[in-house]
């Protein structure tokens, strides 16, 4: 059934709450020595977002028209994760493939289950094409099925997933989530497992733990959650999944993940 998402919820704009928040986390993770970059001067602009449309196993929604319905994109969140792309509308999953390689983007929201089975049904293709250097991923992340659904996983993940770049996890973190997707839709994730047991099976303890914990509890990559949402609506995304290769929209079979594979051939043909 074909949902229509609501617009992005804007961001918060209340500079003292947001200081707070990024000094806290800040400190937390100075603490144990890393490095965190913040979104707090101008980047140089990316390509032009493509016009995708839905896989055609697309499960979720169209987005409304985004001339009408979308705020605007922030230009600069309060705290990015460190491997966000350029305009802030995602994350690059996989920042040591070479900058040459074609890159795959992901349009997907953690409550949608087909961007579970697309991610089953591809993830020995991507990992063999990153392992040789043939392929970059790029994760762009919706929320409108918090709405749809009556809860606040698919940001509470999110954010979770955008914290855990800060300690080089982010793409293990968003097949986790996934892995870990309730078998009803709607169900949810709960703050246990994405503050405590993915973490931690990820291997994260101790202060780094702590640290984690803290961006999660504090929502401090929210602003950047709420960015990438609306940047995916005024970019025209009609459903996830949606996957892009440099930018043209695949139709892909998640029965035969050969269709991917002789995509990714041909792009580095």
């Amino acid at each position: 059934m074909t949902v229509q998402p609501p617009p992005p919820p804007a961001p918060d704009t209340s500079g003292q709450a947001r200081r707070t928040t990024v000094v806290a986390v800040v400190a937390g993770l100075a603490a144990i020595g890393l490095i965190v970059v913040f979104a707090l001067w101008p980047r140089l602009s990316a390509d032009s977002d493509p016009q995708p449309g839905p896989t055609s196993d697309s499960s979720t929604a169209p987005a409304s028209d985004p001339s009408t319905s979308a705020p605007a994109v922030p230009s600069q969140p309060a705290l990015a994760p460190p491997h966000a792309n350029a305009d802030y509308s995602g994350v690059l999953a996989t920042p040591d493939a070479p900058a040459q390689a074609p890159l795959l983007t992901i349009y997907q929201d953690y409550q949608c289950p087909w961007c579970k089975i697309f991610d089953q049904s591809f993830s020995d293709v991507i990992a063999e094409a990153v392992a040789a250097g043939r392929l970059r991923v790029e994760i762009r992340t919706m929320t409108f099925l918090d709405d749809s659904l009556g809860n606040d996983s698919s940001t509470r993940a999110a954010v979770a997933a955008a914290c855990a770049d800060f300690f080089n996890l982010y793409y293990p973190f968003y097949k986790a989530v996934y892995a870990n997707q309730p078998e009803r839709e709607g169900d949810g994730y709960s703050d246990e497992l994405l503050r405590q047991t993915l973490p931690g099976q990820l291997g994260l303890s101790g202060d780094a733990l702590t640290s984690f914990q803290q961006c999660y509890d504090t929502r401090a990559t929210l602003e950047f959650v709420q960015g990438t949402y609306q940047s995916a609506v005024q970019s025209g995304v009609r459903g996830t999944p949606t996957y892009l290769l440099d930018s043209r929209a695949l139709d892909l079979d998640p029965n035969d993940p050969d269709t991917l594979r002789s995509a990714i051939d041909q792009a580095n043909s």
